[in-house]
């Protein structure tokens, strides 16, 4: 509510000749005004605690962290992650109206980048508009993959004392880093692997 007292602030007019003008009211104003402006997300990140942050697979935990522009009733913050509301993870972090929400990955999750939605308000109720989009740039992004590449290996015969062993290997998904070890008579060879081919020098 706004109260306007008019009687308040009446200052003269006067031109550089002295002539005065009519009496120009400065009202009073007193109370609060009311928060019409809707809250938004000004920083959105997520990761996980897999050895590359940009990817999980089952049991991996993914942390989703948000900043408001204004303080957010927790009450009307609401999460869901790979299909899941994770809503009663999200606790809120020191200064700046941020939060974070935690989910572990599991077996039956879609493969893929991990899709999320936040909803949320500020302390008088008004909605932000949804944010599934993290910020940044790059902005961040989790990809889930549960599924091991498979690899074969190469037939081979030789009398040689130092072999070259040889085979493919293939990703279940394009954008994922394969590694190869080969252990022969208890020692591990790291192989170099490069499109879909490994080979190591015993």
């Amino acid at each position: 509510t706004i109260g306007i007292d008019p009687s308040v602030g009446v200052n003269p007019i006067k031109d550089v000749q002295g002539n005065a003008g009519p009496a120009v009211v400065s009202p009073a104003i007193s109370g609060s005004l009311a928060d019409a402006l809707a809250p938004t997300l000004t920083a959105v990140t997520i990761g996980s605690n897999n050895d590359n942050p940009d990817w999980a697979s089952a049991g991996d935990v993914i942390t989703l962290m948000f900043t408001a522009s204004e303080a957010l009733r927790q009450s009307s913050i609401s999460v869901h992650m790979a299909g899941r509301d994770i809503t009663t993870s999200v606790v809120p972090l020191s200064g700046n109206n941020s939060f974070q929400a935690t989910a572990t990955a599991s077996a039956g999750d879609p493969e893929g980048p991990v899709q999320f939605t936040i909803g949320f308000a500020d302390l008088v109720n008004n909605p932000g508009d949804p944010v599934s989009m993290t910020t940044g740039n790059p902005a961040s992004q989790v990809i889930f993959d549960n599924t091991a590449p498979t690899v074969t290996v190469n037939r081979l015969t030789t009398n040689s004392s130092t072999p070259l062993l040889t085979g493919t290997y293939e990703a279940a998904d394009n954008g994922e880093t394969v590694s190869v070890a080969v252990v022969v008579a208890a020692n591990t060879y790291a192989a170099d692997v490069a499109a879909g081919v490994w080979s190591v020098q015993i």
